[in-house]
């Protein structure tokens, strides 16, 4: 990998600063590349009190007119002695560091580019300084990261089906973002796929970079316990719980006369189709199912939630199962079209399900006239979704994206209303414990 090294030494007084902010992890994780150059002691530059002199930066905007244009990594590590706590160093060396980091943005660095870090008296930019004034310093590196894989900014979001919750969701992020963050270069393409389970192998594969996913399947992914051939993988974060996905099993009163889906026969005549193959839909439809007793019905793969709703109209299947943030489109036309269709409900004692429990398959109650012809609650289960991204994305990035996500919650709820079930303060709800999460 190809580096182009400048190295600037800036002078500050020891004034008192109040800021604390703290960047942790080590270095190479910090910025994504493979090496570090500390600076070298070949220029120093005066500062009068809080203010770089005039011909300071002079010679920073020289240097920001060069690199703007590049893709590259500026890392500012400010300095300090010890003039009292080393809190209070390390507030000090941040506080150097912020003031170089806005010379160089006002003067059309990008902010994705640039990161900081401070440091204390033990930890002088010279082994050789010994005095005070010398470590009063804030030294930064550029480094060409252009060949780095983790510094990659066009980004791929993998949703599911066109005709679920999770595509338009992902567009309206991703146009969102594309909007919010043209400025840093990042750009989010999203495509359509099987859903939650293929999600997952094209994280592993590198063919998507952000994800979303039903919160069962990013365990049973990231545990590598794999009930239904999911790839074990665990080289993702979370970002955010986002929804919650409703489960409607649609089916005719000759299926069930008391609209509950326990009395629904266990026969192996009853075509069930129970999603998409590779979907978390099929998944968990699959767990309800079995954790029920149902082992004689006849569980079918389909089609995409558009084309399963034709096919259930038509007469191919006599329950479907379709997921998503109610009201879920497919099941709005259904209902529309055959106005003897209905929704299964769950019993209170099946809901209390051990298993329904563990995986974190929740009690929901959809309300009524959310749909058409229907006049009364539906107690049904709902399954949290949540938004990973790939570990080998730049941390500079990923804070971005997340940055930009929950700043922008109040126009995305206006935008479509599984946003508004979003917290800033309760990003994690419904994200498995074992799973590492990116706090906002």
């Amino acid at each position: 990998m190809k580096f182009i090294l400048f190295s600037i030494l800036l002078l500050l007084s020891c004034s008192s600063y109040a800021e604390n902010i703290r960047i942790v992890g080590n270095i190479n994780e910090l910025i994504g590349c493979k090496e570090i150059h500390f600076a070298s002691k070949n220029l120093k530059i005066p500062i009068h009190e809080k203010k770089l002199s005039e011909s300071t930066e002079k010679k920073l905007l020289t240097i920001s007119e060069k690199i703007k244009t590049w893709n590259a990594i500026i890392l500012i590590i400010g300095h300090a002695n010890k003039t009292n706590t080393p809190l209070f160093s390390f507030k000090n060396s941040i506080k150097r560091a912020k003031i170089v980091k806005k010379i160089l943005l006002d003067n059309g660095v990008k902010k994705l580019n640039i990161k900081i870090m401070g440091r204390g008296e033990d930890s002088p930019p010279f082994l050789e300084l010994s005095s005070s004034e010398d470590n009063q310093t804030v030294s930064f590196d550029i480094l060409n990261c252009e060949n780095n894989k983790s510094y990659k900014k066009e980004l791929v979001l993998a949703t599911a089906t066109k005709g679920g919750t999770y595509y338009p969701i992902g567009k309206i992020l991703a146009n969102m973002w594309n909007d919010t963050l043209k400025d840093s270069g990042i750009s989010v393409k999203v495509i359509s796929t099987q859903g939650s389970k293929e999600n997952i192998d094209l994280l592993k594969k590198g063919k998507a970079d952000l994800a979303m996913m039903t919160s069962m399947v990013a365990f049973y992914a990231y545990a590598g316990m794999s009930p239904d051939i999911i790839q074990p993988y665990k080289e993702f974060t979370a970002i955010s719980s986002l929804w919650k996905d409703v489960h409607h099993f649609i089916t005719t009163p000759n299926m069930s006369t008391t609209g509950f889906i326990d009395n629904v026969k266990d026969n192996e005549k009853i075509r069930f189709c129970i999603g998409k193959e590779k979907s978390g839909t099929a998944l968990t439809t699959k767990i309800i199912l079995d954790s029920m007793g149902y082992d004689n019905i006849s569980r079918q793969y389909c089609a995409g939630y558009d084309e399963a709703s034709e096919s259930f109209l038509n007469g191919k299947y006599e329950i479907i199962s379709i997921a998503g943030g109610d009201p879920v489109d497919s099941i709005e036309r259904i209902l529309l079209k055959n106005k003897e269709a209905i929704i299964l409900q769950f019993k209170s004692q099946d809901l209390l399900n051990e298993k329904f429990s563990e995986l974190q398959l929740l009690p929901y109650t959809i309300k009524n006239n959310t749909y058409s012809n229907q006049n009364k609650p539906i107690e049904t289960i709902a399954e949290p979704n949540i938004l990973v991204i790939n570990n080998n994305i730049n941390p500079a990035v990923i804070d971005l994206l997340s940055e930009s996500f929950f700043k922008n919650l109040s126009s995305l709820s206006w935008s479509h209303k599984a946003f508004k079930e979003v917290s800033k303060d309760k990003f994690d709800n419904g994200i498995p414990k074992i799973i590492p999460v990116h706090h906002p």
